[in-house]
C-alpha cells in the first residue's frame, strides 16, 4: 500500500502508516445522505399523486417509484469506486491524503504546521462498527470548522481505533514541532 504515495513523496520522506476507511462504515455514513435526498424527492412524488391538482399522477408515480430506485442504482458505483481509491497516509514531514472517484487526488498537510488534532467518534460509529471514528487535523491555514459532522481542514474519515491512531500520529506531530523549533 506504501507505493500509493511514491509519485508524491519528497527524497528523504518515509512513509509510517497507511491507513483505509472502514467500508461498511462508509457505505452507511454516504447513503444516510443519499436516504435524506430520497426522503424529500418521494415526499415530493407521493404529493403529486395525492393532490392531483397540483401535479399529474402519473408524473408523482414515477418520481416516487424512481426516488427509491436510482439513488441506490447512480450512487453505490460512486461509493465503491471513492472507497476503492481512498487511503491515508502520515509522513515523517506530513499527512497525507489519497482520494477520487475519476481520478486520483493528493491532499498533504506539513506536521509541524498541525495546530489542532480532534477525534470524533459519530452515533453512526457506534452503530455500524465498533471503534471507528474520525481524525480532523487543523492548521492556522486550513482550521478546523465543524457544523455537524461536515468539516473544514484534513480529515482521516471512518478509520479504525481513532484513540490510537492519535497518539500514534501526535507523536510524530510533536517531533516535527520540536525539530522546526530547533
Amino acid at each position: 500500500m506504501k507505493d500509493l504515495f511514491d509519485m508524491i513523496l519528497e527524497k528523504d520522506e518515509v512513509i509510517k502508516k497507511v491507513a483505509k476507511p472502514v467500508k461498511a462504515k462508509l457505505l452507511v455514513s454516504c447513503y444516510a445522505w443519499v436516504l435524506l435526498i430520497w426522503a424529500i424527492t418521494y415526499a415530493c412524488g407521493i404529493w403529486m399523486v395525492f393532490l392531483p391538482e397540483i401535479g399529474n399522477w402519473l408524473i408523482g408515480t414515477i418520481v416516487s417509484a424512481g426516488s427509491l430506485v436510482l439513488p441506490l442504482i447512480v450512487a453505490l458505483p460512486f461509493f465503491l469506486a471513492y472507497n476503492k481509491n481512498r487511503y491515508y497516509a502520515y509522513t515523517n514531514k506530513r499527512i497525507i491524503i489519497r482520494t477520487g472517484v475519476f481520478g486520483i487526488d493528493y491532499k498533504g498537510l506539513d506536521l509541524k504546521a498541525i495546530d489542532a488534532v480532534n477525534v470524533y467518534v459519530s452515533f453512526f460509529d457506534k452503530i455500524v462498527k465498533r471503534n471507528t471514528g474520525s481524525l480532523k487535523f487543523g492548521s492556522k491555514a486550513s482550521p478546523i470548522i465543524s457544523y455537524g459532522n461536515v468539516s473544514g481542514g484534513y480529515r482521516f474519515t471512518h478509520v479504525e481505533k481513532p484513540y490510537e491512531f492519535y497518539k500514534e500520529i501526535k507523536e510524530y506531530i510533536d517531533t516535527a514541532k520540536k525539530t522546526a523549533e530547533k
